[in-house]
């Protein structure tokens, strides 16, 4: 089964990443009206399409200042191609990519059960006390 990358998704695509999303525990109520602007909204993109189909089979975005930080969020396989390389030729992609290339911290933060799996690509927990902590709005206001 082959497969290429894609930094730009097309409406297709992006439909298709709304079933991903649908997939996840972590991403199950995400609207596709919020999709669209979280896609116009990030610069880094990472897409997996089959190359048969050209259906998006994995997904992964990076926020990031190109200097200091960079976060890589939302990497998610197709339950179906899963166990079959697609994650790690994603994360491939990603932890090579000449854009990223200087930036001081790549991270990300994931399940304790998927530690080990990042840790193939030089990714460390770096601190047991650290508190992650989020605020939560009552809902997505549009940007313009």
């Amino acid at each position: 089964m082959g497969h290429f990358f894609t930094f730009k998704l097309n409406e297709e695509q992006v439909e298709d990443l709304y079933n991903l999303y649908q997939q996840a525990w972590w991403s199950g109520n995400r609207k596709m009206e919020d999709i669209r602007t979280m896609l116009g909204h990030t610069e880094m993109l990472f897409g997996v399409c089959d190359s048969n189909s050209g259906k998006l089979i994995g997904f992964a975005r990076v926020l990031t200042d190109f200097v200091y930080k960079a976060l890589l969020l939302d990497v998610i396989i197709d339950e179906a191609f899963q166990e079959k390389g697609i994650g790690r030729s994603l994360l491939n992609h990603i932890t090579s990519h000449p854009k990223l290339s200087h930036v001081e911290h790549l991270e990300l933060y994931c399940q304790a059960d998927k530690k080990e799996y990042y840790e193939k690509w030089g990714f460390k927990e770096i601190m047991t006390d650290l508190t992650f902590m989020r605020k939560t709005t009552t809902s997505v206001p549009p940007l313009h």
